[in-house]
């Protein structure tokens, strides 16, 4: 009778569970940029092939998400034998470096890329019973919090980089690392006291950060203790990776209109070739081409989460052989946000 129960118990479990990932797209992932020691391969940025932590930890959130132990475990092996650093944190970029092949030629870490993979790590852990790879998100987490996150006047900012972003005037960020799905589960595993102030500092930010014709945050912003604005030395553009803020606002639980509008105009405006990928927030000026099949899925994720009205069971756009590594992922990931947004 006990074995008739569990059973009943493990099949019913299987029933609710949704599936998370479609597992054909998980294949064509993987096959396309997972070598099979468990490096992500990014060609996008360099034709040879770079590997960013980036990379890593969208590898990792996927392969949960597809139920794929094997390769979880390839990923996390690979990224902790080649990109950890003394620090507890992960090397960014690990490339062609001369006569000696690959390996680390930037040191410096990269907040996202930490967050991805420390979320990575919990999610698996709690999904799959691996008490090795909670404690793993948990040192992580707690590392991300001693040495990232920083107090600038009222707000709670997350650096970028350990080097680098602390400037004479105040801080550079990117408010695209701001994670707010990550900082809630964060929260309610480890009881960490930073996460839930960054996510309100990240929110009073991005309704303050709206620039050009659009409204819209940059990739890189400078806090400081003047006027919010487009951090120096980089280009002031809504661009590839401001296009992620959206999605981890509603796949955090965050729908509110005032908050998303500026993406949601920016998408609707009547325009004969399509939505560009980047807009100047200076000059308004707008890409020479259209935005990727990965944005694509994005926007429909959130134009879903905040339309009551809208139909949850139209299929996200399917990312193919036009699409690259950068593409692919922001696609999958959006899969995976729409099947745990789901109304």
């Amino acid at each position: 009778m006990v074995a008739l129960v569990a059973a009943w118990f493990a099949y019913s479990s299987r029933i609710v569970q949704p599936v998370k990932l479609d597992q054909q797209l998980w294949d064509q992932y993987r096959s396309r940029f997972i070598t099979a020691d468990g490096r992500v391969i990014d060609k996008d940025n360099d034709p040879k092939g770079v590997t960013h932590t980036e990379g890593q930890g969208f590898g990792m959130l996927l392969a949960e998400a597809a139920g794929d132990r094997d390769r979880f475990d390839l990923l996390w092996r690979w990224t902790q034998g080649h990109l950890r650093r003394p620090d507890g944190l992960f090397s960014w970029k690990f490339a062609a470096c001369g006569s000696q092949g690959d390996c680390i030629v930037d040191k410096n870490n990269a907040s996202d890329g930490d967050i991805l993979i420390a979320w990575a790590l919990l999610r698996a852990g709690q999904d799959w019973g691996r008490t090795d790879y909670v404690a793993a998100a948990r040192d992580l987490a707690k590392i991300i919090s001693d040495k990232l996150i920083v107090r600038q006047g009222n707000d709670t900012l997350l650096l970028p980089a350990v080097d680098g972003f602390s400037i004479r005037s105040g801080v550079v960020v990117n408010l695209s690392y701001w994670l707010f799905p990550a900082f809630n589960d964060f929260t309610r595993a480890f009881k960490g006291p930073l996460w839930q102030p960054l996510s309100e500092s990240g929110l009073r930010l991005l309704r303050q950060a709206r620039f050009g014709k659009w409204q819209l945050p940059p990739d890189w912003l400078q806090v400081g203790t003047g006027p919010l604005q487009p951090a120096d030395k980089f280009p002031p553009r809504y661009s590839f990776d401001a296009v992620r803020i959206p999605l981890y606002l509603v796949w955090g639980g965050i729908t509110d209109k005032d908050i998303l509008a500026p993406f949601l105009s920016f998408w609707s405006a009547p325009r004969p070739q399509g939505v560009p990928a980047w807009v100047d927030l200076k000059t308004d000026a707008v890409a020479p081409y259209a935005w990727s099949t990965g944005v694509q899925s994005i926007a429909q994720v959130v134009k879903r989460a905040t339309d009551p009205n809208g139909d949850a069971t139209t299929q996200l756009p399917q990312p193919g052989p036009q699409d690259g590594y950068y593409s692919w992922s922001l696609s999958l990931v959006a899969h995976i946000a729409a099947v745990e947004t789901r109304r």
